[in-house]
């Protein structure tokens, strides 16, 4: 991370620090994922009964794996058939300490959440004696209404794609479609505006970015996608993989010998722009430059 930025997650960090205190919770920043650790075990007693809901963020920091070796929990995971997994989510509902992340928290201080079968949103409310929110400054936005919008169009989307084959737009087209769907994993959405019983819940700001391992071109220099991921998770706790397919901009000299001659994917994106210049005016389309292209983009609104 930049030092500019890790300066900025500071600042901020204070800054919603005291504005989540004048809101009834207990808050606090941390810079890193160690320091997010130490603060989180530190709230929570040696003999409380811990359970958790569905997060990546909490077994980022190794908080899952540390409560499990040191406190009781109630994991679900652990079950055996649905029957077990709904009477261990419902008995996580009276656990002492409950562990989650928020999908998102505004610049001032109100944590929105979405949830499918409304587990954490239940605990988050009304259960747990106290409940831990783990949550790096990447959720973090300017406003409520662009914290809702993070729920439904990133972190919806992001936590659909966990479950295969959801019969829902956002897990098809990653964007948030205001669906019926019976695999909706958005039925409850929660703004939680206060802690009405003072420091019930606690807020953990991380500063540090998540590690992302950024992998381009995997394939095309003969390196097995396997052998990547092995390496990676060697170095990392935690390894994103994008794997970019190009963008087509003319076509190679041997393309004709693979049956790709006239590839021109920006070529024919203008092409078409030019012809439909009211959908490009609609869309706020630019073609900012021309290199190699075919089309004349001369009568793009500018």
């Amino acid at each position: 991370m930049q030092q500019a930025e890790m300066l900025r997650n500071e600042a901020l960090g204070a800054t919603l620090v005291k504005k989540l205190k004048l809101r009834g919770f207990d808050a606090y920043y941390c810079a890193d994922k160690q320091a997010a650790l130490k603060q989180a075990l530190a709230l929570i007693p040696q003999d409380d009964v811990v359970s958790w809901g569905g997060s990546v963020t909490i077994d980022e920091i190794g908080l899952l794996s540390a409560v499990k070796e040191r406190n009781k929990v109630i994991d679900r995971a652990a079950a055996a058939t649905p029957e077990e997994k709904t009477e261990l989510m419902r008995q996580a509902l009276l656990c002492d300490t409950y562990l989650m992340s928020s999908n998102a928290i505004s610049s001032d201080g109100q944590l929105v959440n979405i949830d499918g079968n409304g587990n954490r949103c239940a605990a988050l409310i009304f259960g747990p004696k106290q409940v831990l929110v783990i949550a790096g400054m990447n959720k973090v936005t300017g406003s409520l209404e662009a914290a809702m919008d993070r729920a439904r169009n990133v972190a919806a989307p992001i936590n659909a794609k966990r479950f295969a084959g959801l019969q829902t737009p956002c897990y098809k087209a990653g964007l948030c479609g205001d669906c019926l769907s019976a695999d909706c994993i958005c039925s409850q959405i929660v703004i939680t505006r206060t802690s009405r019983n003072k420091g019930r819940i606690k807020i953990i700001l991380v500063g540090e970015k998540l590690r992302i391992l950024i992998l381009g071109e995997l394939f095309s220099v003969g390196v097995s996608s396997s052998l990547l991921l092995k390496k990676a998770g060697e170095k990392m706790a935690r390894t994103i993989i994008l794997l970019l397919d190009s963008f087509g901009i003319g076509y190679a000299h041997d393309a004709e010998a693979y049956g790709d001659k006239g590839a021109d994917t920006l070529g024919h994106i203008c092409d078409w722009l030019a012809k439909n210049p009211r959908h490009a005016a609609k869309r706020r389309c630019r073609c900012i430059c021309r290199i190699w292209l075919s089309a004349d983009c001369s009568s793009l609104p500018s």
